[in-house]
């Protein structure tokens, strides 16, 4: 990929409010624009060859990697999203995910295409902001659609925007109803830092939302491998960049996910094929098992952490956040709704999120620590 004349200046930036501006300005300048709240994991040295954006993702697995996209590139990404909710200049944007990862770039990617206003709001607060912020449209984590139903000047807000993009991670299905009740234009869609966000998605208040993750947009073309997924299209990101190695992608990425897809319903995610592992025995995929648990116990967050075990290899432990503390009579409840090798051993109640919306693995680990755990 090292195919330019001279390297190009790479300027590393904070993820904070003046990003706006200086994401403005970068789209006319012949550079490399690295947005992170960790500067000292940018390799400046990197020879790319079109002025575009590097942001850092830990990746599923907390393996660190930077993306690398060329504006021409990030354009066709947030030009598949216009295109399928039909977009317009007086769509308004109101930006409520962190700007240095996919789903806030695209954002304002997004606003900056149409020629929109963009209205930047704290992510962890989005509960208390919304009902004061102008826009028509909001991407949101299930984490935050959760505060928003649970905050009724929120969600009086919530429920005249026009669309409401979910991604991040496949959210609960009571969640998803509790938000078509409440006739929210929630879109449940899918993506990954690799494809610039969005690839998959249902129209704004389908009760299709409820069945899958959306059908392909645009260009795009999703074909199932044994254990994984290859995405095809325009609108991908140009480099992954790990330990300073450049692997170019020529409108190609493979992705861990497992899919099936159905004709009627649209693309499911069945989890992650590197994300599996064994337990008495048994292989368990520990995204299928927190979507079974999630439902069961009504709970807002869920993560299944494997501890190793000398004996069983693995034990499960649930990390949880919800209405209540899980008593016994829970516990004895999935117990008759689980097979015995599905079974935690341990329960850790979360606390509040802080400043985050979305748990990293670093973030679990650490909690892990303290209960000694791991």
């Amino acid at each position: 990929m090292n195919n330019s004349i001279l390297p190009l200046p790479i300027e590393v930036v904070a993820p904070d409010l003046n990003l706006i501006e200086i994401l403005t300005n970068s789209f006319d300048q012949f550079k490399i624009l690295a947005i992170t709240d960790k500067p000292e994991a940018i390799d400046t040295t990197l020879d790319l060859p079109m002025p575009g954006v590097l942001f850092r993702t830990s990746g599923s697995t907390g393996n660190p990697k930077l993306i690398y996209f060329s504006y021409q590139n990030l354009f066709q990404a947030a030009q598949r999203t216009i295109d399928f909710y039909h977009l317009t200049k007086h769509d308004h944007i109101i930006g409520a995910l962190p700007l240095n990862h996919v789903g806030g770039l695209m954002s304002f990617v997004r606003s900056h295409l149409l020629g929109s206003k963009f209205v930047w709001a704290e992510p962890s607060r989005i509960q208390e902001l919304l009902p004061n912020l102008e826009g028509n449209m909001i991407s949101l984590v299930p984490a935050q659609l959760a505060r928003v139903l649970e905050t009724p000047h929120a969600l009086a807000r919530a429920q005249k925007l026009k669309l409401i993009i979910i991604g991040g991670e496949s959210p609960a299905q009571s969640l998803i109803k509790k938000a078509l009740s409440q006739n929210l234009k929630i879109s449940v869609s899918y993506g990954a830092s690799e494809t610039g966000g969005q690839i998959c998605a249902h129209s704004p208040g389908s009760p299709l939302n409820l069945h899958s993750s959306g059908f392909p947009m645009g260009n795009i073309r999703i074909s199932p491998l044994e254990n994984s997924t290859m995405i095809s299209g325009p609108g991908l990101a140009n480099a992954i960049i790990q330990d300073s190695k450049v692997t170019p992608l020529f409108e190609e990425v493979i992705l861990q996910d497992r899919i099936v897809f159905d004709e009627l319903k649209g693309m499911s995610i069945l989890g992650r094929n590197d994300r599996l592992f064994k337990s008495a025995g048994h292989f368990i995929d520990p995204d299928q098992l927190v979507l079974k648990i999630k439902e069961e116990m009504k709970l807002d967050e869920a993560y299944i952490y494997p501890i190793p075990h000398e004996k069983w290899g693995h034990v499960i432990c649930l990390l949880y956040k919800g209405p209540s503390k899980l008593k016994e009579k829970d516990k004895n409840v999935l117990k008759k709704k689980l097979h015995r090798y599905e079974l935690p051993s341990h329960f850790v109640e979360l606390p509040d999120f802080g400043n985050s919306i979305k748990r990293s693995k670093k973030q679990i680990e650490e909690i892990l620590h303290l209960y000694g755990l791991l």
